[in-house]
């Protein structure tokens, strides 16, 4: 496992925990209903993505869909 982390560049935790999360028995991120999130975007005025409680990205509007898709592709973007 650590040879495998370090050639694919990923981190121990990750795969630990993407093992346990996609083991047989475990309930699938599949399974779980999507929602999605109104969004509303002017272009005078910044975009702002509150993550968690203590941190907030605030960026153009032109950077949103390139930030989200990229999210999105990393596997970061969920409801």
């Amino acid at each position: 496992q650590v040879a495998f982390c370090k050639q694919h560049n990923l981190a121990m935790h990750n795969l630990q925990y993407w093992r346990k999360r996609l083991s047989p028995g475990a309930e699938s991120v599949v399974d779980k209903p999507k929602a999605l999130i109104p969004i509303t975007v002017t272009s005078s005025s910044p975009a702002r993505l509150r993550l968690g409680a203590q941190a907030i990205i605030e960026l153009p509007t032109e950077a949103l869909p390139d930030l989200l898709l990229a999210l999105k592709d990393r596997g970061l973007l969920y409801a």
